[in-house]
């Protein structure tokens, strides 16, 4: 059975086809993503249910371009002959005109599409900044809103073995070499040998320790550039990972351990502080930050050092214990008595008389917070409808501005998990939660 087609390529389409085209000694031919667009449109166009594997093309002087192709599927028969009759101009579509010959009998075939170049790049870092999970979900519903889940072009990547492929291999780029300590040590004499010399703090490496390992990482610029920030937004946010440093043999898996800033003009978190530590111990982290506390103060002009009002960190008692000691010269059972005292007794004391104690006020970071909350409800054996009003009430204590308001909201949440029948607290909690419809428990 003989049949004629004729499938359009924008100018866009064709000039990024073109570019990629292969010369040397043989002659000048169009590569596969070519192929795989001429497919994807029969497919979509004339219902074609072949995917065309090139057997030959190339351009010559009579005809601009040529090619002859045949189905992937082995045992079909059909046979393309596809070509472009004169040189397209410029800012014009392409018409590529097919001839096929045969019978197709089997059901329609598509390939899948290979994540190569700078898509791959770009998904292994969109991977390691936001976790498999999440860009696997974003895209699943990208293609689900779009409607272009079998899209060959379009359609984002949901294959969670190349992801994992990918997360692995960009890991790998980033670790530290086998050679730890010469490659820091390089690291530590050549910042020291380029960078302007200063009374203050020379280089980027400033300390290194064999056992247990650890890398302390500051520079004087990052210290100017705080200045800067703290005049906007005087907080830090403080974090580790695992997952970039390789692991060094004989001793526990090293962490880097992140002091950032957020600049709100620029919207750019920017790094204070970095160390690497395979010790992940409260004493540890609180001898880096002492540590950090004298490089800081040899830079501070007229000894007015800008410390942040806040530190944000994780649900960790090693960070929160650290920080305690390291600024504020207290412990947690001291702080938590005086946070005590301010908040729920309302001592009437001097505002002065605190902000002398608690230089930095220690918040625990919301979301960390609402995803360990998150897991503990997961793993009850409860009605999905209930998990879900109490997430979503435990999202408004933690949201609530002030003391009163939290208890507010707290005794409404108790009430409505301990009363049989809808009431009063149940109808404002439906109001602030903005449900239309809330099952009753």
């Amino acid at each position: 059975m003989e049949k004629f087609f004729a499938v359009s390529f924008t100018n866009e389409e064709w000039i990024k086809h073109y570019s990629k085209v292969k010369q040397g000694n043989d002659r000048k031919r169009l590569l596969v993503d070519f192929h795989d667009n001429l497919s994807f449109k029969l497919q979509k166009l004339y219902n074609v249910k072949c995917w065309l594997t090139n057997i030959y093309n190339w351009f010559n002087e009579k005809t601009y371009w040529s090619g002859s192709f045949k189905c992937s599927l082995n045992q079909c028969q059909g046979k393309f002959y596809a070509f472009i009759k004169n040189e397209p101009n410029k800012n014009e579509d392409i018409i590529v005109k097919i001839d096929y010959n045969g019978l197709c009998n089997h059901e329609n075939i598509i390939k899948k599409r290979r994540c190569t170049c700078e898509e791959r790049t770009i998904l292994g870092l969109e991977i390691m900044a936001k976790g498999i999970s999440n860009v696997f979900d974003d895209n699943f519903i990208l293609n689900y809103e779009n409607d272009c889940k079998d899209d060959y072009f379009n359609a984002k990547n949901t294959n969670k073995n190349v992801m994992k492929t990918l997360s692995s291999k960009i890991r790998k780029e980033y670790q530290i070499n086998d050679d730890y300590s010469i490659d820091s040590r390089a690291g530590l004499w050549l910042c020291k040998e380029i960078c302007i010399q200063t009374k203050n703090i020379n280089g980027y490496i400033q300390e290194i320790s064999e056992y247990p390992f650890g890398l302390m990482l500051l520079n004087e610029i990052q210290i100017k550039i705080w200045h800067k920030i703290w005049e906007k937004n005087p907080i830090w946010h403080l974090d580790a990972t695992g997952s970039v440093i390789k692991k060094i043999p004989g001793q526990k898996s090293p962490f880097l351990f992140s002091i950032v800033m957020h600049d709100p003009d620029n919207k750019t978190i920017i790094p204070v502080y970095d160390f690497v530590s395979t010790s992940h111990s409260s004493l540890t982290i609180s001898k880096y930050l002492f540590s950090f506390k004298k490089y800081y103060e040899s830079t501070v002009v007229s000894n007015v050092s800008k410390y942040p009002s806040t530190i944000v960190v994780d649900f960790s008692w090693a960070f929160i214990n650290s920080i305690l000691e390291s600024f504020n010269n207290c412990t947690i059972r001291n702080y938590l008595d005086w946070s005590y005292e301010l908040i729920v007794l309302r001592k009437q004391k001097e505002e002065s008389f605190f902000n002398s104690f608690m230089k930095i006020k220690v918040y625990l970071c919301s979301t960390h917070f609402i995803k360990l909350i998150c897991s503990k409800v997961d793993k009850l054996k409860v009605n999905q409808i209930k998990k879900r009003i109490f997430l979503l009430g435990f999202g408004l204590l933690q949201n609530s501005t002030s003391p009163a308001e939290f208890e507010c909201n707290l005794l409404d949440i108790f009430n409505i998990f301990n009363q049989e029948y809808e009431t009063e607290p149940l109808k404002i909690l439906k109001k602030k939660l903005g449900q239309e419809k809330l099952i009753m428990i």
